[in-house]
């Protein structure tokens, strides 16, 4: 993403070998400048500022592969640690590999969305929101289940602590632990 550039260039199959799926469905940059690219079917993608392309797939018994060939959503936290979001879990690149983040603490298998907040992250999974503190620990707010939907699809902290959460069935606000549905439009 170069401001001097006047014009776009596509990535895609055809002009990449290396990309196994035009189905972007996630895009971060971490500090060190990698545009990272999520894929349903394709795996994961990193493009250094020389061009140079990196693919990530899963792999049978290797412990820090890629949960899933399926990536759903891509974070960079205040610390910047790429978080990667699949229909198998959630995992963060350390560098080398993917270190996977025990399924049994998340809601459910399939993580929709990541929203850091500091060097906390909201996950969003399609059994309900979870909280995985800095601290490796994952929180269940008792507030989550009076949202529209367990499918939760972003989370947007706002300046005043508030968080705007969009689920597969409508927006909700959070505020000091209270939920309110907002459907039927906003008033202004």
């Amino acid at each position: 993403l170069d401001r001097e550039r006047h014009g776009f260039s596509q990535i895609s199959q055809a002009s990449h070998p290396l990309l196994k799926s035009d189905d972007v469905w996630a895009i971060a940059e971490t500090p060190d400048h990698g545009l990272w690219f999520g894929t349903f079917g394709g795996g994961l993608y990193r493009l250094d500022r020389d061009h140079r392309m990196s693919r990530y797939l899963p792999e049978e018994g290797q412990a820090d592969a890629l949960p899933s060939e399926n990536v759903l959503a891509l974070a960079v936290d205040a610390g910047g640690d790429l978080w990667v979001g699949t229909t198998s879990g959630l995992a963060r690149w350390t560098g080398q590999g993917f270190d996977a983040v025990a399924n049994a603490g998340l809601s459910g298998e399939i993580v929709f969305s990541l929203s850091p907040e500091g060097r906390d992250l909201w996950v969003g999974t399609n059994q309900g929101l979870d909280l995985r503190r800095a601290d490796g620990s994952i929180e269940h707010p008792s507030w989550r289940e009076a949202l529209p939907d367990k499918g939760v699809n972003a989370v947007l902290s706002d300046r005043e602590g508030a968080h705007w959460i969009s689920t597969r069935r409508g927006l909700a606000l959070e505020r000091a632990g209270v939920v309110t549905a907002l459907t039927g439009g906003l008033a202004g």
